[in-house]
């Protein structure tokens, strides 16, 4: 029984798995956080002034 505990304690094979899941859910949060405070914004607001635009092609003058 004590080996078993003293291998899963020094068993690191789990530790890279958690570490590249903190690494992604950090640069998620970043991206996140740029695309809502930043770029976010202006993409709305480019595709806003396109539905305008085809909003108005379709009329006749």
């Amino acid at each position: 029984m004590k080996n078993a505990v003293v291998q899963f304690v020094r068993d690191e094979e789990g530790a890279g798995v958690i570490e590249y899941s903190l690494i992604a859910g950090i640069m998620a949060a970043i991206i996140i956080a740029a695309l809502y405070n930043g770029v976010g914004k202006a993409i709305v607001t480019v595709f806003n002034d396109i539905k305008g635009d085809l909003g108005k092609a379709g009329t006749a003058p």
